[in-house]
């Protein structure tokens, strides 16, 4: 999750924009932007404003018609939360302000801490709406070919097995994603198509796309047989998608593929946990380096990282303590090599848990199932407490 609520600021006036930003800048747990209107029509619906937490609207003379249009955008729920500021001693332009869906009204000559503190509280409001109590956790290979698939597959079994059809698993590879193979299913309709088409994202496409429906966990489905690119998706859609996502399912287990785009930064900077998926070569190991110190970079909250070792052999040249100097300060947690088992339980369609209970692979999915998410219930701040056999790097 990022360690930043984004915040973009919008009016017609720049000096406006420049007293906010001054205001703003020594907070260093906001990140801002801005937005200097000409006279065309403010629309919220551009990728700027829908991929921020919270917009702070300055108004101008011209305040009637930003509030309308500000009113008919909030209707639908999944804007970022607002801020308006305006004239202090004006109360019907307060009142306008909050009657169009403002969480909050700061007037022009209070004093920015005044400014500061509704912005922060508009970002938790943010995070409630979108239904925040809901975990988010990636999954991703920087290199490729690291059986993430089979991991997510595994985990979210076992997690099914406790909380039932409230868990699901979700490939975000539009194009390959192939998670359904998996469970030999095959959903009536694709998401993808769903999104090609920048048809709205509703319960009732959502459930056509939703596959194993009888079983645990649920299965959404992406995949295309079209060329489509994630920079030319619906930002819109994709905000709709994960808020309707974050209200249906307590647990969403999510394969995601290695490449940055609006899509899969949608995702990473809403995810509770992110597991770096490797294996035990030097290739691995310094793509993965360099993928952290991407998502770093980009704002992501270290804690929210962990190492998971897939394919772990205990004579293998590449030792653990290895891992343990290049991923200093992360969760390394450890999946043996069983190629045996996983060839057959892919091939199969079977869960490695419920074929051999009792193999070393069954025991590790689970001590790594109980790391990631058992924690939540008891250590709020850190996912990542106590020994359930992995190793913990200082």
């Amino acid at each position: 999750m990022s360690k930043h609520s984004r915040v973009i600021l919008v009016s017609h006036s720049s000096s406006a924009l420049n007293r906010m930003e001054e205001a703003l800048q020594d907070d260093t747990t906001l990140a801002t932007s801005r937005m200097l209107l000409n006279e065309d029509e403010f629309s919220p619906k551009t990728s700027d404003v829908l991929t921020t937490d919270v917009m702070v609207v300055a108004l101008t003379d011209s305040w009637e018609q930003m509030l309308a249009v500000i009113t008919e955008e909030n209707k639908t729920g999944t804007r970022p939360a607002t801020v308006i500021v305006g004239p202090d001693d004006e109360p019907e332009i307060i009142k306008s302000a909050l009657r169009a869906g403002a969480v909050d009204y700061v007037g022009e000559r209070e004093d920015d801490n005044n400014l500061i503190k509704a912005i922060k509280e508009a970002a938790i409001t943010k995070l409630a709406a979108l239904g925040s109590a809901s975990d988010l956790t990636l999954f991703v290979t920087p290199k490729g070919g690291s059986g993430t698939s089979t991991l997510v597959v595994n985990l979210a079994h076992i997690l099914s097995e406790q909380e039932g059809n409230r868990v699901l698993a979700l490939d975000l590879d539009i194009q390959y994603g192939n998670l359904p193979i998996f469970y030999n299913e095959q959903p009536s309709k694709r998401l993808s198509n769903a999104l090609i088409n920048e048809e709205p994202i509703d319960s009732t496409i959502l459930d056509a796309c939703i596959s194993n429906k009888g079983k645990n966990p649920n299965v959404l489905a992406t995949y295309s047989d079209q060329v489509i690119s994630p920079w030319d998706l619906n930002t819109q859609q994709v905000s709709d998608l994960f808020a309707l996502l974050a209200k249906k399912y307590s647990h969403v287990l999510v394969d995601l593929p290695r490449s940055i785009d609006p899509l899969t930064f949608y995702a990473l900077e809403r995810a509770n946990k992110i597991c770096v998926i490797v294996q035990q070569t030097l290739s691995d190991m310094r793509t993965a380096n360099q993928y952290i110190r991407l998502l770093l970079d980009q704002g992501i909250a270290s804690d929210s990282i962990c190492i998971i070792i897939n394919r772990h052999e205990k004579r293998n040249i590449i030792r653990m303590q290895d891992f343990a100097t290049a991923f200093q300060g992360f969760e390394i947690l450890l999946i043996p090599n069983d190629y045996k088992r996983v060839n057959y339980a892919t091939d199969n369609t079977v869960a490695l848990v419920d074929r051999w209970k009792t193999a070393q692979i069954s025991k590790s999915l689970i001590e790594v199932s109980n790391k990631i998410w058992q924690a939540d219930a008891t250590l709020k701040s850190s996912f990542f407490s106590g020994d359930h056999g992995s190793k913990k790097i200082a």
